[in-house]
C-alpha cells in the first residue's frame, strides 16, 4: 500500500526538464552581430576620416611649399649687377623690394623691372667703407675678408596662375682683399646670395634684419660664413 501511494505521488508531479540558456537565442545572436557590425562601421568611418584629413593636410602643405618663392642669384661682375632668378619654372617674379641693414641702406630700393636686377656699385662702396672701419691696415701685409650681409626681400610673383607675396631673409656673400692702405682693395667680389628663411607677411623687415645683423640671432643651424 505504501509503495502504491508513493508511486501515485510521483505520478502527480510534473516532469522535470533541463533549464535552457535564454541568452543565446537566435534573436539575441542576430542582435549582437548587428551591434558589432555597427561598431565596426563607426570605427572604419572614423579611421577613414582621419586618414582623409591627414592626406588633405599633407597635400595642402605640399602645394603651399611648391608655391613659396625662393630666389637664386646670377652675378654679373663686369656690369656690377645681380639678377634674381626663380628656383622653379612655374614661379615668375612681378615686383620686388630689397632692404639692407645699416650701414647699407643706400641700396634699399625696388628691384629693376623687367629683368629684376640689383645694381651693386653703391653697395660695393658701402661694404668697402664698412671694411675700412673694421680692419686696421698694416704696412707690408694684405688681408682677406669674406662675409655675409643679410637683406630682406619683399617679392610679388605668380605661381600656377595665382598671385602671391612673400617676405624672406637672404645673405649677400662677398670676398675682398685689403691692401696696406685705407681704401686700397686689390680685389673685391660679390659672389651672390643664399636663402635663409621666410618671414611672416606682417613682420617688419628692418626689425628682422636687426635680429640677424645687430643681435646676431641667426637660425639654429647657421654656422657662420657657410650656409
Amino acid at each position: 500500500m505504501l509503495s502504491k501511494k508513493r508511486s501515485r505521488q510521483q505520478q502527480g508531479k510534473p516532469p522535470q526538464t533541463k533549464e535552457k540558456n535564454s541568452y543565446f537565442t537566435p534573436q539575441n545572436v542576430i542582435a549582437i552581430a548587428a551591434a558589432l557590425i555597427a561598431l565596426l562601421g563607426v570605427w572604419l568611418t572614423h579611421n577613414t576620416y582621419k586618414l582623409t584629413a591627414e592626406q588633405f593636410n599633407l597635400a595642402f602643405e605640399q602645394n603651399e611649399n611648391e608655391n613659396k618663392a625662393v630666389w637664386i642669384s646670377k652675378v654679373d661682375s663686369k656690369d656690377e649687377r645681380i639678377t634674381f632668378i626663380s628656383n622653379s619654372d612655374h614661379i615668375v617674379m612681378q615686383r620686388a623690394f630689397i632692404y639692407f641693414p645699416e650701414p647699407f641702406t643706400d641700396s634699399n630700393r625696388e628691384i629693376l623691372f623687367p629683368n629684376f636686377e640689383l645694381p651693386t656699385s653703391v653697395l660695393t662702396m658701402d661694404v668697402k667703407e664698412y671694411l675700412n672701419s673694421k680692419f686696421t691696415r698694416e704696412k707690408g701685409k694684405a688681408l682677406v675678408a669674406e662675409g655675409n650681409i643679410p637683406f630682406a626681400l619683399q617679392s610679388y610673383y605668380i605661381s600656377k596662375g595665382n598671385s602671391y607675396s612673400i617676405q624672406s631673409v637672404y645673405h649677400l656673400r662677398y670676398i675682398a682683399t685689403l691692401g696696406e692702405r685705407d681704401n686700397d682693395f686689390p680685389t673685391f667680389e660679390i659672389q651672390g646670395f643664399w636663402f635663409d628663411h621666410h618671414l611672416d607677411v606682417n613682420e617688419d623687415p628692418q626689425e628682422a634684419l636687426k635680429k640677424v645683423w645687430v643681435n646676431g640671432e641667426y637660425r639654429a643651424d647657421y654656422t657662420g660664413l657657410e650656409n
